[in-house]
This record gives C-alpha cells, structure tokens and sequence, in this order.
C-alpha cells in the first residue's frame, strides 16, 4: 500500500479521473527476463476538505474506500 497526496482543490470528478489513469498505468503488462508480469491496483479516495479532523482520520477514510473498491471487483477506485 502507498499514499499519493495531491495539494490542490480536487472534486470527485478529477479524482476518479486521475485514479483511473493510474490503475491503467500500473497494470500494464511488464516484460521480465522471467516472462511478462501484470499487477493490479484499486484505490481509495478521501478529501482533506470533507475529512479536516485529522491527518489519520482521512487516510482511514481513503483506506475504506480502497476496501470499498476491492468489494466491487479490484482494479477500481471508490471516494469514501
């Protein structure tokens, strides 16, 4: 698991946007002296502005959401 920060006002439309085109980046096929390997990735969403708490608070919030869309098939982003 890792974390990508974005500073910057984001509405759920670019969010979605952009985590699309990074589940499509990472899962091209990738040419190894072992053969080809292809990995996957579904991502959680969470707005500091929706979540202004605390730091742990929204990454618990991105980190539901990342569950919310293994739940719905892997390979997909969902906005807790």
């Amino acid at each position: 698991e890792f974390l990508i920060v974005i500073d910057g006002a984001m509405n759920e439309g670019l969010s979605m946007a952009l985590a699309g085109r990074i589940i499509e980046s990472v899962s091209r096929p990738m040419a190894m002296p072992e053969g080809n390997y292809q990995i996957g990735a579904s991502i959680g969403i969470a707005h500091a502005v929706k979540y202004p708490e605390s730091v742990q608070i929204l990454v618990n919030a991105a980190d539901q959401a990342m569950y919310v869309a293994k739940r719905q098939g892997r390979g997909r982003a969902a906005v807790g």
